[in-house]
């Protein structure tokens, strides 16, 4: 799946792969943290991987020209969603309090 991004150059595009997903988890994970500072690093990756939200979109195995199920590529088969992310962090800080 394309993210679109900044890129060199001072220009835009879309890419995809870790390279771009990993920025974008790890942004979820600190906007979680700031407001839900009691999140442990194991709440922050449950929540994470249960925001996800599952895409069957065809995808290029990297390296390959195979087409296959964007969802069978990744553990969670899907892509954060910080809405959903936020909605299950404030359900987890609830329950501590």
């Amino acid at each position: 799946m394309a993210i679109y991004n900044t890129l060199p150059g001072s220009t835009f595009g879309n890419e995809s792969g870790t390279s771009m997903a990993s920025p974008v988890t790890a942004g979820v994970a600190a906007v979680l943290k700031a407001y839900f500072p009691k999140l442990s690093a194991a709440d922050l990756k449950r929540i994470i991987m249960q925001s996800a939200r599952v895409h069957h979109t065809k995808v290029q195995v990297p390296g390959t020209e195979k087409l296959v199920d964007f969802s069978t590529l990744s553990v969670t088969g899907g892509v954060v969603d910080m809405y959903e992310a936020v909605k299950l962090a404030q359900k987890a800080s609830l329950q501590t309090n």
